[in-house]
C-alpha cells in the first residue's frame, strides 16, 4: 500500500542519518569481530530439513543457509568476505521472509537467528570453546548490586509462562545463569533492566549457552549495538527518540500534534519497546516473528512496527 511504502522510505532515510559504532576497545575481547580474522559459520546443517516440509520455498529457505555453510566450508575465507557472502544471501532470504510473515516453521528460527547475528555458537569448530568460556563466565563471581537487581526482576519476566513463573523453573534458572554470566564479560555494562526480556525470548528459542552468544552479539555486533542502549545514559535510545519523532510527525502528523497537545512524550511508551524490542508488551509468537525481520533487517524494521502500531 501507499502508506506502507511511505513508511519503508521515511524509515530508511530518517534511520540512515547514524550509524550505530561501538569503540573497539570497550568491544569485549572474546568476540571475534575482526575482518583479518576466521568468520564464524552458520550451521552446516539443519536437523529438521527432512521433517519440516515438503514445500519447495520453505526448502529454498533451508537451502540458502546450506548454501552458504557450504561455501566457507570449502574455502579459508575472512569476515569481510563472509559478510558480503551473507549479504547476498540475505536479500533472498528476506523475500522468502516477507512472504511467511516470519520464519515459517518455529524449529529453524533458531538456526537463522544464529546466521543473522553471526553468533559465534553457530560455528561447530568453535562450539567447544564457546562452551568453555561460558562456564567460566557462570562461575565467576560479580558484584552484590547487580546481583541482587537480577534476582528482584527474574520474577518480573514473563511471570504467566510456564518456564518462567517459579523461581525454581528452568527458565528462571537459565535466565539467570545468562544475565549472570553476562556481567562477568561486561562488567562496564553488568545489568540492566530490559534485557532480561531480551534473553527470555532467546531461551524460547534456544538452549542456554546458545541464547547466551546470541544475546553477545545483539548487544556487540555492529549490525545492532544493543549494547548502547543500555549503557550509562543510554546513548543509543536518545538517537532514536529523535529519529522517531520525526517519523511520527511526519508520517502521523494529526496523531502527533494530539500527542504534543496531551503532553504525551515518547518516552511513555517508547523505552519499552526499545529496550524490550517488543518483549514486554507483545506476544511472544508475535515478538518472535518481530524479531526475524529485525535480525535479518536491522533496526528500520523497529521503528516500522513501531510507527504502525500507533496508526493501528
Amino acid at each position: 500500500t501507499n502508506k506502507s511504502e511511505d513508511i519503508d522510505e521515511a524509515v530508511v532515510t530518517e534511520s540512515n542519518r547514524f550509524e550505530p559504532k561501538l569503540d573497539d576497545q570497550k568491544v569485549a575481547p572474546l568476540l571475534v569481530d575482526d575482518i583479518s580474522s576466521p568468520c564464524p559459520q552458520p550451521p552446516k546443517t539443519v536437523p529438521q530439513m527432512q521433517a519440516i516440509s515438503s514445500n519447495p520455498e520453505i526448502e529454498s529457505l533451508l537451502n540458502e543457509v546450506q548454501t552458504v555453510a557450504d561455501t566457507i566450508n570449502g574455502h579459508s575465507i575472512t569476515l569481510r568476505q563472509y559478510r558480503s557472502l551473507k549479504a547476498h544471501n540475505l536479500k533472498e532470504l528476506r523475500v522468502l521472509l516477507r512472504r511467511y510473515g516470519g520464519v515459517p516453521c518455529p524449529t529453524l528460527r533458531r538456526h537463522l537467528w544464529n546466521f543473522f547475528t553471526g553468533s559465534p555458537y553457530a560455528d561447530p569448530t568453535r562450539k567447544e570453546s564457546c562452551s568453555a568460556i561460558y562456564a567460566r563466565l557462570v562461575s565467576t563471581p560479580i558484584g552484590t548490586e547487580h546481583s541482587e537487581v537480577i534476582m528482584r526482576d527474574l520474577g518480573r519476566t514473563f511471570p504467566t509462562h510456564s518456564l518462567f513463573q517459579d523461581s525454581a523453573a528452568e527458565g528462571q534458572t537459565a535466565l539467570r545463569r545468562i544475565l549472570h554470566a553476562y556481567c562477568a564479560f561486561d562488567s562496564e555494562l553488568g545489568y540492566c533492566q530490559g534485557m532480561g526480556f531480551i534473553v527470555a525470548v532467546l531461551l524460547l528459542q534456544a538452549p542456554e549457552e546458545e541464547a547466551f552468544w546470541l544475546l553477545t552479539q545483539m548487544l556487540h555486533g555492529r549490525s545492532f549495538a544493543m549494547r548502547e542502549l543500555y549503557i550509562s545514559g543510554f546513548p543509543l535510545l536518545q538517537k532514536f527518540f529523535v529519529i522517531f519523532r520525526g517519523l511520527f510527525r511526519k508520517l502521523l502528523p494529526k496523531l502527533s500534534a494530539h500527542f504534543d497537545q496531551q503532553g504525551v512524550d515518547i518516552h511513555f511508551y517508547g523505552s519499552q519497546w526499545f529496550l524490550t524490542l517488543f518483549a514486554y508488551q507483545f506476544p511472544v509468537a508475535t515478538v518472535c516473528r518481530i524479531w526475524d525481520f529485525f535480525l535479518s533487517e536491522g533496526w528500520p524494521f523497529i521503528f516500522k512496527v513501531a510507527i504502525a502500531m500507533l496508526d493501528w
